[in-house]
């Protein structure tokens, strides 16, 4: 409140912005101004825009107070903050937003294109996780980072997860790697990595194992024994020789010795075997599951003779209990995982009597956790 000296006692002197206060004892009368106006008549209209208060924005100044009209790109009172472009998602397709002044870029995954990533790759690629699969860290380590490096096309989402369980508060997701600090033998286990896109997703799983710092391990040695099971020759007597099933093992050079009392004639003939070692071209995929859920693993090989199809699961969280509960079909070449509980490595073997192939994929089963 500010108190200016009025010419005489006329209110209107004081231009209806203010009240005129009389000192009756001193006979002077004074304008009492109302908020905004100033001067000894609140004639002048007090400019609250003269301090510049809106930083990025026009300035409208009015009675007692001022307005901000922001400039593109701000917001708030003052015009002081920015407009967070990437609060819509605006980018497709998994891109990532950049939020930039009064815009936005989107940096979009490999194959996809356009000003929000619209575009999409016309030749997607499955993903594929390069991932090492035991990983042993000294107790009390204060960092640890272990990369988890994956291809496709579009570039696929990678994500950190436990098989069971949830991270630990020392457990984190950095990009692509899993960060640990200050090791404890509670961050002992399975680790999985998986990578995702729109043509489909691979897992693969890590066993990260945290022994004492200072413990010892004592070298021990073995003796091995090495013996060499050979296929005896095969004799017979008679002008024929049967070979009853022909392995690798019988392939080799033959000798038919004829003897009479005129003395030894003696003719020698190679066997070649003709086969087809087993090879797997159709392998079991990596998939997570929910607790409870069935699922079909296909795993299909060439080979002469027709190769044999078995099946194995490793458990990463319990004694080997052997396959869980499943049903096969087509010689086996399909294996059915009913109700599945727990998460391991699907093992297929193709085997006949020339060799053997071997697939794996890690079957993830997640839990609900209440």
């Amino acid at each position: 409140m500010v108190l200016l000296v009025c010419v005489d006692k006329d209110t209107a002197v004081c231009n209806r912005h203010g009240t005129c206060v009389g000192l009756f004892w001193l006979d002077c009368y004074f304008c009492n101004c109302r908020p905004g106006y100033t001067d000894s008549c609140c004639l002048t209209d007090i400019n609250e825009c003269a301090s510049s208060p809106c930083n990025h924005g026009a300035c409208t100044d009015k009675v007692n107070g001022y307005s901000c009209s922001c400039y593109s790109g701000f917001t708030g009172t003052h015009c002081t903050k920015g407009v967070d472009e990437c609060a819509s998602q605006p980018c497709q397709n998994n891109g990532t937003c950049v939020d930039q002044h009064n815009g936005y870029t989107c940096v979009c995954l490999s194959g996809d294109s356009g000003h929000n990533c619209e575009i999409r790759s016309q030749f997607p690629v499955r993903p594929s996780v390069m991932l090492i699969t035991t990983k042993i860290i000294d107790e009390g380590t204060s960092l640890v980072e272990i990369a988890c490096f994956a291809e496709g096309v579009p570039y696929p989402f990678v994500k950190w997860d436990t098989v069971d369980g949830k991270f630990q508060a020392n457990i984190k997701q950095v990009s692509h790697y899993l960060v640990i600090e200050n090791v404890t033998k509670a961050d002992a286990g399975f680790y999985m990595c998986s990578a995702t896109n729109r043509a489909g997703s691979d897992v693969k799983v890590i066993h990260i194992q945290v022994i004492l710092s200072h413990a010892l391990t004592a070298a021990s040695f073995r003796l091995a024994n090495c013996t060499i099971d050979a296929m005896k020759p095969q004799a017979s007597t008679g002008a024929t020789l049967t070979v009853i099933r022909v392995t690798n093992s019988t392939a080799g050079s033959y000798s038919c010795i004829a003897t009479n009392d005129a003395g030894i004639s003696q003719a020698n003939i190679i066997l070649k075997v003709t086969y087809d070692p087993p090879k797997i071209l159709s392998p079991p995929l990596p998939t997570i599951s929910a607790a409870g859920e069935s699922h079909n693993f296909t795993c299909r090989a060439t080979g002469h003779p027709v190769p044999v199809i078995s099946w194995t699961f490793d458990s990463f969280t319990r004694i080997p209990i052997g396959l869980p509960r499943h049903v096969t079909f087509d010689n086996g070449a399909v294996l059915k995982l009913v109700n599945m509980q727990d998460s391991g490595q699907l093992t297929c073997t193709a085997e006949n009597e020339f060799g053997s192939d071997t697939k794996s994929a890690n079957v993830i089963v997640k839990h609900c956790k209440f």
